[in-house]
């Protein structure tokens, strides 16, 4: 399991020593903060409930991803490259397990479907916001690991919680980051000056040198043999 974010993403998570999940209503797609005001619209069975999410992925040799994530900053001109964190879904489901609040709280972690159809989505919605399905939370669930078809690339994978409690825009799931991160891999970048400085970021807070990497996709290839 891969999530692809800044370092400033993975130092946060190391410093306060959690995974951090956030409201859909906060994605980027603007789509999913239409399709969550379908299914938790007041006077709907979802009314009262609250999710919160966390987007990782099984790919990892998609060049795009790192671009999308990479950072220009301070007029550089070349982009502060993105980090790649590893872990595994046994690591997610003991985080998720051993969470305060999982007692009275429902958590999945699941792949995204992408319907060709929006319309598709459209019918989940409604018949979420006026049907009567005993097991409601599961029925959020299965919308949330619904997206359009537009984003089938991502091959997604969603960490989801729901509960409800206080309404509120994230939800930190604890962690030991050490443990809970098998590695960080610093994205492609023509700076070695920003690889040390990432790198340094992370051996400063104790992250184990081993366990680093960087990305060989801007590497130069090998001299061509020589001509017969």
């Amino acid at each position: 399991m891969y999530r692809y974010t800044s370092i400033d993403r993975v130092t946060q998570m190391i410093d306060q020593k959690a995974l951090t999940l956030v409201s859909p209503r906060k994605w980027h797609d603007p789509y999913e903060e239409w399709w969550c005001d379908q299914l938790f619209a007041p006077g709907s069975q979802l009314a009262t409930a609250h999710a919160f999410g966390s987007c990782w992925t099984v790919s990892y040799l998609d060049e795009p991803r790192w671009r999308l994530y990479a950072c220009i900053c301070d007029e550089e001109q070349e982009p502060l490259p993105a980090v790649r964190i590893a872990t595994t879904v046994g690591k997610l489901v003991d985080a998720l397990v051993w969470s305060p609040g999982i007692d009275t709280s429902k958590a999945y972690i699941g792949r995204v479907r992408y319907p060709k159809r929006s319309a598709e989505l459209t019918r989940i919605a409604v018949r979420l916001r006026d049907g009567g399905h005993p097991q409601i939370a599961n029925s959020a669930a299965n919308a949330l690991y619904t997206k359009r078809y537009a984003y089938r690339f991502e091959d997604e994978v969603r960490v989801l919680w729901i509960d409800r409690s206080k309404r509120r825009d994230l939800h930190e799931i604890p962690i030991q980051p050490m443990s809970f991160i098998d590695q960080v891999m610093i994205g492609p970048t023509k700076s070695e000056a920003h690889v040390a400085a990432i790198a340094g970021k992370l051996l400063d807070r104790g992250f184990p040198s081993d366990r680093i990497r960087e990305s060989g996709l801007y590497r130069r290839p090998r001299e061509l043999p020589p001509e017969p």
